[in-house]
């Protein structure tokens, strides 16, 4: 089974029963069968079927979201000039369809139902992630409805993940997985064999049949079982299969594939457009595309938004600090200072060696002066950077 299939079978068995003594419980069996859908564009959508425990049957057909269903990926400049930012657009058309945003980000910060693989055309190597290998741990997620001629659109700045080292011609392949596949039937499944009194419901979980009040007791204990794992029928050229088993990704679950040829050039460009772009109106949940050009100045690998990027040292969270900690510019650790320490430390194992050894007599002095009290996330942080007990 796919690790996200097992996660999701663990969270519904965290959710909906536990195995507290002395509380009744009621143990169900989900049967569920893996199936794809092929959409145009090599694209796929995955489903789970369950079946009825007793007689195997299959309790819903497969919706036929191949005529309304469009998931692509498109780049907005392909001649971009080197050291511009390159976003990406995720777009999906559909007709009262759920798209799910999240679910796959606790690892790193950023999407990881997402990865977007660069490499030099005529070699055989990759570009490295900026993230390196990324844990993959779940986190919460959302459903975003996509109406009839309402277009859903996700975007994401390329520099979060690699950037291109000299100007030239480039590969950039985009992948997504398909998060938390749709159950159909879960319901019905759920309900056959349970007491007359109790109904199962989405969103709800155990409820009295004839109130449709939530019931604290019995607990509901779901073991979902997996009982084929089609792989997906969206085609991946070998060698970027074989990079994606390398990072530690499975290529069987893939649900949107698109490579792109990318020239960088010589042109000029101005940062200063980019920066007021992404201080319009910002969106997430999805990422619009304010938002992916703000993240794309604090992601740039070079120099040349360092002098906007001060501006909004003083707001900036987490992810953002996070990209300004990656850029190797010997001008990041003064500036890391300047920002607020409870948002500087948490980015402290992306920096590299040299801005490590940087900021060494700083942040000892952070730690040494009680910047925070024993028991504070700060001093967490400083803990573990000096490698000291409390």
């Amino acid at each position: 089974m796919a690790p996200y299939l097992r996660f999701t079978a663990l969270i519904l068995i965290f959710l909906l029963g536990s195995a507290a003594l002395g509380r009744e419980r009621i143990a169900q069996r989900l049967l569920v069968k893996s199936e794809w859908v092929s959409l145009e564009e090599n694209s796929a959508v995955h489903f789970l079927r369950a079946r009825n425990r007793f007689n195997g049957r299959l309790i819903k057909p497969l919706p036929k979201v191949q005529d309304s269903l469009r998931r692509r990926f498109y780049v907005e400049e392909q001649e971009p000039a080197f050291g511009e930012p390159v976003l990406i657009e995720y777009r999906v058309d559909g007709e009262n369809w759920n798209e799910t945003i999240g679910g796959n980000y606790r690892g790193s910060g950023r999407d990881e139902n997402f990865a977007f693989l660069l490499r030099k055309k005529g070699d055989d190597g990759w570009l490295p992630d900026r993230y390196g290998k990324v844990l993959l741990l779940g986190g919460l997620s959302v459903p975003k409805l996509v109406r009839p001629g309402q277009r859903f659109s996700y975007f994401f700045p390329l520099s979060r993940w690699s950037y291109p080292e000299h100007p030239g011609d480039y590969e950039l392949h985009c992948v997504a997985w398909e998060n938390n596949p749709k159950i159909l039937g879960r319901p019905i499944a759920l309900n056959i064999g349970l007491p007359e009194h109790l109904r199962w419901e989405e969103g709800k979980g155990l409820v009295e049949a004839a109130s449709g009040r939530t019931v604290a007791e019995p607990e509901l204990h779901i073991q979902m079982v997996v009982d084929s794992a089609e792989a997906t029928p969206v085609a991946l050229p070998p060698e970027l299969r074989q990079e994606l088993v390398k990072r530690g990704r499975d290529p069987a679950y893939v649900s949107v594939y698109k490579r792109f040829d990318l020239k960088f050039t010589d042109h000029e460009w101005y940062p200063q457009q980019w920066w007021r772009r992404g201080h319009e109106q910002r969106e997430t949940w999805p990422d619009n595309k304010a938002t992916a050009a703000y993240l794309a100045c604090w992601y740039s690998p070079g120099e040349a938004f360092l002098p906007y990027l001060r501006e909004d040292l003083k707001t900036a969270d987490v992810q953002e600090l996070r990209g300004l900690a990656l850029n190797c510019s010997s001008r990041v650790p003064e500036l890391l200072k300047e920002a607020p320490t409870q948002t500087t430390l948490p980015v402290l194992n992306s920096l590299n060696s040299t801005h490590r050894q940087a900021l060494e007599s700083w942040l000892e002095g952070l730690y040494n002066e009680g910047e925070a009290s024993e028991a504070s996330q700060a001093k967490i942080y400083l803990t573990r950077w000096f490698d000291k007990r409390l």
